[in-house]
């Protein structure tokens, strides 16, 4: 009841009275409204992350009768699993009321990686080398993880930036790099009797030039026959090399030697010995191709 009205009046023993005075009674038995709200929006995962950041309950209270004489204020959550929060309103009268939130799950730390195996960051390989490719771990104490994975990862020469990306349950992720290179291998050679560069190797067709070479990687010879992908000749134009020098072939082998490739143990090098075609006046390019991609060339001129 808002209020309701009564008339008083007083007599002393005198016989005396006053005149009536309005009294107003204000009664209120009713408790106040309040209700509370979760901002902001519950994320997919069903926990606030880092991207959503930490929830905030907030309370709105009223009182049609007596009013409001106090409300709770805002509560912001920390990290937890399964929380709880209450709000209490109370009125002019005394009266009071609660609303709270509950089973608020909030995870702000992003997982971690722990690596495993792969190069070494910053590290430096040379080709046919490189560590397996490598694998991660997440790990994500509250909300629990949710898998990791590396890309990035290749063997070809060149240079590399493996990434791994954790994830937990809670949609938050952590990414860490990792760079490493692949190198080329070294090559030494054509040796004599061929020369290399600008010029052009001059001898009689048919005949057979032996080609040797080495193969490094850094300090380390390869001796292994594998490491060698191709040998190949082609047909060019006598014009590919303008203003290039002529230089015969001083060593020639017999025509019926062997053509397979093999590691000559006694002088430390690979020997190929090449039948050349018998097309006078003709020119070839002639590469050894490493399997790493790397090559030697040298041109000749049959006469």
């Amino acid at each position: 009841t808002i209020g309701d009205i009564f008339n008083a009046s007083c007599t002393n023993d005198a016989g005396l009275t006053t005149g009536a005075i309005p009294l107003t009674v204000k009664r209120d038995a009713t408790a106040p409204t309040i209700s509370a709200s979760v901002s902001p929006d519950l994320p997919a995962s069903g926990w606030w992350n880092i991207t959503s950041g930490a929830p905030t309950a907030s309370f709105v209270c009223s009182d049609a009768t007596s009013g409001v004489f106090s409300c709770s204020e805002a509560y912001t959550f920390s990290e937890g699993e399964n929380q709880s929060h209450t709000g209490n309103a109370v009125d002019n009268a005394g009266n009071s009321a609660t609303a709270g939130v509950a089973d608020i799950d909030v995870d702000l730390t992003a997982p971690s990686i722990t690596w495993i195996g792969g190069p070494a960051d910053g590290a430096s390989y040379y080709f046919g080398f490189v560590p397996a490719a490598p694998t991660c771990t997440a790990t994500d104490a509250l909300s629990g993880e949710d898998g990791c994975q590396v890309s990035g990862y290749g063997t070809a020469i060149g240079a590399y930036t493996l990434t791994a990306k954790a994830l937990d349950k809670a949609g938050n992720s952590k990414v860490e790099e990792r760079t490493y290179t692949v190198q080329a291998w070294t090559l030494s050679g054509f040796f004599q009797p061929v020369d290399m560069g600008n010029v052009w190797n001059t001898v009689k067709n048919g005949s057979t030039v032996p080609l040797k070479f080495r193969i490094f990687t850094g300090t380390t010879e390869i001796t292994d026959t594998s490491a060698v992908k191709s040998i190949a000749s082609k047909l060019v134009p006598c014009t590919t090399l303008p203003g290039a020098a002529e230089d015969a072939i001083e060593t020639l082998l017999s025509p019926t030697g062997s053509t397979v490739l093999r590691y000559d143990l006694t002088v430390g090098q690979f020997v190929y010995n090449w039948k050349t075609p018998s097309t006078p006046a003709k020119c070839y390019q002639v590469t050894m191709t490493t399997q790493d991609g790397s090559s030697k060339t040298a041109f000749f001129k049959l006469k």
